[in-house]
């Protein structure tokens, strides 16, 4: 290797580099590129939570080229012209010098004063007068802030877009509906369900609006991540099975990143430290299945994920009294919302269970008292509404208001039509590598026997 890395230099969740993977056979990069050359559109990027959107942008359009706004840190309209307003380095008044020049008549002769010039006007004498003055005015931020925009042939880019507040993106967009007419370039950046706000506000965008939709990762591109980054540690897969090319262990890493390639980063990244390997090796080292644990890197990458959403998720609905207890086959007691999680662990996570999927492993996780479709969809509804509060909390707190526009970004869970969807690859990794140890039974089943049970 000409050079050593840094592991976080080689494996990285921020802006990937020597691990950064194009997915040719996509055509992403391709797209984006042509739609900015082309122009005179809003291009809307959309894709699932941390499936390289960003990325994507930072790869084709350079951070040097972009005016960027986040919607996350924007709570009015004003907040989002000052914020780029601050990157143009505009100052927030513009002063104008002046040179006013009087006229007036006079029947007397002579000067008047020193400022004053002497005109011959006939009659009489007119006099003009030049003063010099300074005036400091105020132009409408917006108007000033486009213009600026415009002039400076930067990419307006609004990350997160689905964070503004419905009211706060219709203005936006009403606002850039002439410039983009002009030529500014703009790009956003928000979840797939939210891909035609820009048409919902301003119906005349409809004809100068591109979308490009981002999906989640295959295994197969998934494993160019390990494949392009371990050789820049030093490290030599060849001792796996030939059959396989050498990357056995790779793919039993993107097996589980759950399409996600920041996921997949981290897998890599706790593979590298598990093995002490925190910058480049020399001579190179081999590896294989036998020199690490797999269960003990997802657990651990699991802890730094999935666990926020889940405790919350876990206490559900603050209330005063108790929740009824239930007894789990695992002879532990828990209530209905602890109920539900072990249930979906039990089934490792999928991105959708149904209603009868659910209830079936229910009866595996439980030894009795299996709630009524009543109960467990009323517990369900509590929980989407839990997980739709983690997402507004913070610009709800900032503006001490209400429930306008509730979901701005996609939840955790979601309930519809007897089927729950789980959004959050995060939780669904903590789901499967962490608490599904807890809940389960030795026989993934149901007890019957004596207790305690004995040992098979």
């Amino acid at each position: 290797m000409a050079q050593p890395y840094k592991l976080r230099e080689v494996f990285s969740r921020g802006m990937p580099t020597v691990t950064y993977v194009e997915r040719s056979h996509l055509d992403l990069e391709r797209k984006l590129r042509g739609a900015v050359a082309k122009g005179y559109a809003i291009i809307a990027i959309t894709g699932p939570s941390k499936c390289g959107k960003t990325v994507l942008r930072k790869r084709v359009i350079p951070d040097n080229a972009t005016v960027k706004v986040e919607g996350g840190q924007i709570v009015t309209e004003g907040d989002f012209w000052a914020t780029i307003s601050a990157q143009l380095e505009m100052p927030s008044t513009r002063t104008e010098s002046a040179i006013k020049q009087a006229t007036g008549s006079s029947n007397l002769g002579g000067s008047i004063g020193p400022r004053f010039a002497k005109v011959t006007g006939g009659v009489g004498e007119t006099q003009a007068s030049t003063r010099g003055s300074t005036r400091t005015f105020v132009e409408s931020e917006r108007s000033r802030v486009l213009a600026e925009l415009l002039a400076s042939g930067k990419v307006l880019v609004i990350d997160d877009f689905h964070y503004l507040k419905e009211s706060t993106r219709a203005s936006i967009v009403r606002a850039l509906k002439a410039p983009v007419f002009e030529g500014l370039p703009v790009v956003i950046l928000s979840v797939p369900y939210r891909a035609f706000d820009v048409l919902t506000a301003e119906a005349e965008m409809e004809g100068r609006f591109n979308h490009l939709t981002i999906p989640m990762w295959n295994s197969e591109d998934l494993c160019k991540i390990g494949a392009l980054g371990f050789p820049y540690l030093g490290l030599d897969l060849s001792s796996e099975p030939p059959e396989t090319g050498g990357f056995a262990l790779i793919e039993a890493l993107a097996d589980e990143a759950m399409g996600s390639p920041l996921l997949m980063q981290s897998l890599c990244a706790e593979l590298c430290d598990q093995l002490d390997i925190l910058e480049t090796v020399d001579p190179p080292r081999q590896i294989s299945h036998e020199d690490v644990d797999l269960k003990i890197i997802y657990r651990r990458i699991a802890q730094d994920f999935g666990l926020p959403a889940f405790e919350k998720l876990s206490k559900g609905p603050k209330r005063g009294s108790d929740r009824m207890p239930r007894p789990f086959a695992n002879f532990t007691t828990g209530d209905i919302y602890e109920a539900v999680l072990a249930a979906i662990a039990h089934e490792n996570a999928p991105e959708r269970l149904t209603y009868d999927a659910l209830r079936g492993a229910l009866r595996h996780v439980l030894m009795d008292n299996i709630p009524q479709k009543h109960e467990i969809t009323r517990a369900i509804m509590q929980m989407c509404s839990i997980a739709h509060g983690m997402q507004v909390g913070s610009i709800e707190q900032r503006e001490g208001a209400g429930v306008e526009d509730t979901r701005l970004e996609m939840p955790a869970i979601d309930w519809k039509d007897d089927v729950l969807y789980l959004n959050d690859v995060f939780l669904r990794f903590y789901l499967k590598w962490v608490h599904r140890d807890k809940i389960e039974p030795p026989t993934y089943g149901i007890y019957t026997g004596p207790f305690p049970p004995s040992e098979v």
